[in-house]
């Protein structure tokens, strides 16, 4: 009997490692096609010749969730879709970039999402074991640094192309301090730092059931 009691436990705690990994599974895929369609929708939030970063919020819950590795996935996801949208031209500031220096202007898309991803979600299980709210609230703070940080660092090897071919000749510094500091990271920002409260909830309630 014991054998028998051993053996079915066994069995529901496979079971329950079953229907978690698919749980997981499924909300990893619904991040990554609510990333795509964002990222595709991107033209829409355009604020002067930059697009702000929606993605930002379904990346922070994937940190959040599932953690840094699943974080950097995600963050990889935006990188690739940024990228083929230069390259196609649905992003007319990308596609100039990569016109003129497609390796550097890739490895910008890429490694600024992935870092940013995975420092989104490496923050949360700093802070988020001690206080998960305050977790989510900083992941969802250091998420849009880094990604507007490691573009900035990453201009500078393209601070020709940008002045010559996108502002023609005009100021770098009214240029990377309005319309990507001002224009663009800020309101990713506070549009991070207003859905905290709400992916706290969030993370709650799917914590909880």
């Amino acid at each position: 009997s014991y054998g028998y009691l051993f053996r079915t436990r066994l069995e529901v705690i496979v079971e329950n490692k079953k229907v978690s990994g698919s749980y997981r599974i499924v909300g990893i895929a619904i991040l990554i096609a609510v990333i795509i369609v964002l990222q595709l929708l991107s033209g829409f939030f355009k604020v002067g010749l930059v697009s702000l970063s929606f993605v930002l919020i379904p990346i922070v819950l994937g940190g959040v969730f599932y953690g840094k590795g699943v974080g950097t996935i995600l963050g990889l996801v935006f990188g690739v879709i940024c990228a083929v949208m230069g390259i196609v031209g649905m992003d007319g500031f990308t596609h100039i970039l990569f016109i003129y220096s497609p390796i550097i202007t890739i490895l910008i898309c890429l490694v600024k999402g992935a870092f940013a991803g995975f420092m989104g979600g490496f923050v949360f299980e700093k802070f988020g074991k001690q206080n998960e709210k305050k977790g989510i609230l900083i992941s969802s703070i250091v998420t849009p640094v880094v990604n507007t940080g490691l573009f900035l660092i990453g201009s500078i090897f393209l601070l020709d192309i940008i002045s010559v071919y996108i502002l023609n000749g005009g100021s770098l510094l009214y240029f990377f301090s309005f319309s990507i500091v001002v224009c663009n990271f800020i309101p990713e920002l506070i549009i991070n730092i207003v859905c905290a409260s709400a992916l706290y909830r969030v993370f709650k309630a799917v914590k909880k059931r």
